[in-house]
């Protein structure tokens, strides 16, 4: 039982779903959305709302990654985060590109 190679089938399936397919189907966003939680230098960013909301959800679960015993677990904990941004809040995770001054 490949629990590494299960991993990386949910990433891969859940990079497909932000946007961030094989095929680099990435788009330009003009403005981040409420629940999208965005990577930018400076501390304005850690008050957008969909940044509160993901430090919400990670404090959330940290007790029970804190005591998951098997690394396998931690993971399952990680990508339920992921899950729960991208599918049921409906958000993205947004890195700001310097050059191009765009999401």
């Amino acid at each position: 039982h490949d629990n590494t190679n299960n991993s990386n089938n949910k990433r891969n399936k859940l990079t497909e779903k932000s946007g961030e397919a094989k095929n680099d189907n990435r788009s330009i966003i003009e403005c981040p959305g409420m629940t999208d939680v965005i990577f930018r230098l400076g501390k304005s960013y850690l008050f957008h709302p969909g940044n509160i909301m993901f430090r919400d959800i990670v404090e959330s679960k940290y007790e029970e990654h804190d005591n998951a015993k098997t690394q396998e677990e931690k993971v399952n904990i990680t990508w339920w985060i992921i899950d729960e941004v991208l599918q049921r809040r409906n958000g993205r995770f947004l890195v700001w590109e310097n050059q191009g001054g765009w999401w």
